[in-house]
C-alpha cells in the first residue's frame, strides 16, 4: 500500500512537469531552439497538439482574444476582410480568433477545422454557432465542398512540410490571410529572416501578395518575434 501510494505521487509529479513545460512552450515563442525542436522534418504528430490544447496546459487558448498575445495580428487580418465575407479557416485551433470575427459581425457565413481534436473540443464550445470540425488541411474537402472567398491560416503553415502543397489547394481567386513567423519554436519546421523570404517561398503561388510586420501583444519593438501577415489572391 505504501509502494502504491508512492507511485501515484511519482505520477503526479510526473505529469504536473510534464504540463509546466507545455506552458512555456504554449506561451513563449522561442528563436533559435532548433535543439529542442520536438521533430526535425516531418512536423509535430496530433497527440502533440492535442496535449498543448489539454485542459491544464491551455491557458493560452482559454483566454479572451482580446488577452491573448495574437490580438494585434488578428485586429490586422480584421481590418483586411470584407465585411460579409465567406471564411474559411484553416487550423482554427479552439477559435479565439473566429469568436473575434464574429463579435465584430465580419463574417456572412464561417467554417473553421482543425487536425486536433482536442482544439475543435474547444472551438465548439467558443463558437456553437457555427460550424468547426475535424480536418487536416492536407487531405480535407473542405477547400472544394464549401462556399467560401476568404481563407485565413494563422500559425499553422511554420508548423507543417507541405505548406506549399496547402496553399495550392486553395482555388484560384480566393483571398488568402496567412501568418508565419521569424522564430524558432519547438513545433516548427521553418522560420523566416525577413520578408523577403517569405515572398521568395510563397509568392509564385499568388497573383498579388503584400506581406506586413507585426508583433506579439506588449511587445513595442519585436524582442519577442515577429509575425508576418501574407494577404494574397490566389
Amino acid at each position: 500500500m505504501f509502494q502504491s501510494a508512492k507511485n501515484v505521487v511519482a505520477q503526479q509529479i510526473r505529469k504536473r512537469q510534464k504540463l509546466e513545460t507545455a506552458k512555456i512552450f504554449v506561451m513563449q515563442p522561442i528563436r533559435h531552439m532548433k535543439t529542442r525542436r520536438l521533430i526535425a522534418k516531418g512536423g509535430a504528430p496530433v497527440s502533440w497538439y492535442d496535449d498543448a490544447y489539454s485542459e491544464s496546459a491551455a491557458d493560452a487558448y482559454a483566454v479572451h482574444y482580446s488577452a491573448s498575445e495574437y490580438f494585434p495580428v488578428w485586429e490586422s487580418i480584421c481590418e483586411r476582410i470584407p465585411k460579409d465575407a465567406r471564411i474559411l479557416e484553416v487550423g482554427c485551433g479552439p477559435a479565439q480568433f473566429a469568436r473575434m470575427l464574429l463579435d465584430k459581425d465580419i463574417p456572412g457565413d464561417y467554417v473553421g477545422f482543425d487536425f486536433s481534436p482536442s482544439a475543435i473540443e474547444m472551438a465548439k464550445k467558443n463558437l456553437p454557432e457555427r460550424r468547426v470540425e475535424v480536418g487536416d488541411a492536407r487531405t480535407t474537402d473542405l477547400f472544394t465542398s464549401v462556399d467560401y472567398d476568404t481563407v485565413v491560416c494563422t500559425e499553422v503553415l511554420e508548423h507543417i512540410v507541405d505548406d506549399v502543397p496547402v496553399l495550392e489547394r486553395i482555388p484560384r481567386g480566393k483571398q488568402v490571410l496567412a501568418t508565419v513567423p521569424d522564430f524558432d519554436y519547438v513545433s516548427h519546421v521553418r522560420f523566416f529572416a525577413n520578408a523577403g523570404e517569405v515572398r521568395a517561398r510563397y509568392g509564385s503561388l499568388f497573383s498579388s501578395l503584400e506581406i506586413s510586420e507585426h508583433y506579439h501583444s506588449g511587445d513595442s519593438d519585436g524582442s519577442r518575434g515577429t509575425f508576418f501577415l501574407l494577404n494574397g489572391v490566389r
